[in-house]
């Protein structure tokens, strides 16, 4: 029956309409993010020094214009990081107009995988102009898009290529439509390419690929699921994920692939569940690390300003943040409740809560800049009452502002992006609580891979 219903091209250009609904186009957007986001740490990794000196240099930029500049990034300037850290040249202003124009394109493909086999099966790809608009200046009246596969040994298949006008490019994009190669199962990626013709000539970019799953049995398996109950909540999950994924084409880099999602759903144990605590601020709060043994301290981290909370359960960082809980006997917490909520749960109930549960453990709380601005005001508006942390860990460019001071009275350490490399320093005061320093070189986002590591020192001077 599903086989069916993907192979008909009516039926398609109904499903496809999902991706054009406003909410769904929202939340794809807010994916694609977190993608570009994660797909500049794993390429930082791996990046020659020269190299990351050009993305420092990009974020010292964007400190022109102020604090939020840095830590509130969008999906473009995660993108043109990564272009340059893959690039020779320094500046974003020197990329190719066609790679720069490539890469501000998604491709939401429908359905969100294909079977094996001789290939045939009729897809649409909806291309999604996410950040075209920051180039529109530019843009010459016409280009030439091709989508191509790449196939999981790095052979290549065109898939279409059409003239498009840059009228067309602008949100919710437009379709594609043609059919899919043979294979076995695999990760192929659709790349986006643009070409430009003009009086200096001919030339090429290419952008972001998105992944598209090469599944054996496909459809058969997805057929045999519609007659079955789902035997537990993780089946559930994994069922609702699969359609999701399948019947919209539209990613969640949060959740399984397509075809481990599959397999899930079948019932082979892959655990969907995410560690919720529903009491602290419908939904907004995950455990984002535990302790083996009796626990010596919690911590609650602010998730970063415009990120979803669930957003810090994927990718390296978690790794570290683990890692930090296991050394230092700490549960870890990530929320994305507000600082004051106006009679919804917020950061304060948030911490009074952890406070009741645990009252004996000292609570640090870890928080960026952006955040931290919203924070001050609303301590400053409950003088008088008892602080609901114990320790503070404030990541935040100075722009040349020295010394650091302390801002609350509680023993604090100072996370400093973009200044130069410095390990853990003290910096005196007249009185109170400690003040500590670290420096990184990085850029906020990539700087804070040594966060849990300079907290993990922190502690031990504390303790």
């Amino acid at each position: 029956m599903i086989r069916h219903l993907f192979f008909s091209a009516a039926t398609l250009s109904v499903l496809t309409a999902a991706t054009q609904d406003r909410e769904q186009i929202e939340r794809h957007l807010r994916n694609v993010f977190l993608e570009r986001r994660l797909a500049l740490e794993e390429a930082w990794e791996v990046a020659p020094e020269e190299r990351r000196e050009a993305v420092r240099g990009l974020f010292r930029d964007l400190s022109r214009m102020g604090v939020p500049a840095v830590y509130t990034n969008s999906a473009a300037v995660l993108t043109d990081a990564r272009a340059l850290l893959a690039s020779s040249v320094a500046r974003v202003a020197d990329l190719p107009l066609e790679q720069r124009i490539a890469a501000s394109l998604d491709v939401v493909v429908l359905p969100g995988a294909f079977s094996a086999g001789n290939g045939g099966e009729e897809v649409i790809a909806r291309v999604l102009p996410v950040h075209t608009e920051t180039l529109k200046k530019r843009i010459p009246r016409e280009v030439e898009i091709s989508l191509v596969w790449i196939a999981p040994d790095g052979s290549e298949v065109r898939a279409r290529t059409e003239p498009v006008h840059r009228a067309a490019l602008v949100m919710p994009g437009f379709e594609m439509y043609f059919r899919t190669p043979p294979s076995k199962p695999g990760r192929w990626q659709l790349v986006p390419e643009v070409r430009i013709r003009d009086a200096s000539g001919e030339r090429v970019g290419r952008g972001v690929g998105v992944p598209v799953y090469c599944v054996a049995n496909l459809f058969d398996r997805f057929d045999r699921l519609a007659g079955v109950e789902p035997a537990g909540e993780s089946a559930v999950a994994a069922r609702e994920a699969l359609e999701r994924a399948l019947l919209t084409g539209l990613r969640d880099a949060t959740v399984p692939t397509i075809p481990e999602l599959l397999s899930a759903a079948e019932g082979d144990g892959l655990s969907l569940a995410r560690p919720v605590r529903e009491a602290w601020g419908a939904g907004q709060t995950y455990r984002l690390a535990s302790c083996e043994g009796e626990a010596r301290g919690e911590m609650v981290i602010i998730a970063p300003v415009l990120e979803d909370p669930e957003w810090s359960l994927v990718g390296p960082q978690v790794a570290r943040w683990r890692a930090l809980a296991e050394e230092m006997q700490v549960r870890i917490w990530v929320t994305g409740v507000p600082i004051e909520g106006r009679g919804r749960p917020d950061l304060f109930s948030l911490l009074a809560a952890r406070r009741a549960e645990v009252p004996d453990l000292p609570l640090t709380l870890v928080l960026r800049a952006p955040a931290f601005s919203r924070l001050q005001p609303a301590l400053l508006r409950r003088q008088g009452e008892p602080l609901p942390f114990d320790r503070l860990v404030l990541s935040t460019v100075l722009l040349g502002q020295r010394p650091p001071k302390r801002l609350v009275s509680v023993p604090t350490l100072v996370f400093e992006p973009l200044e130069r490399d410095g390990e853990l320093t003290d910096i005196p005061q007249e009185s109170g609580p400690s003040l500590h320093l670290v420096l990184r070189a990085d850029p906020p986002r990539l700087a804070e891979r040594d966060l849990p590591r300079a907290i993990a020192e922190w502690m031990s001077l504390l303790d």
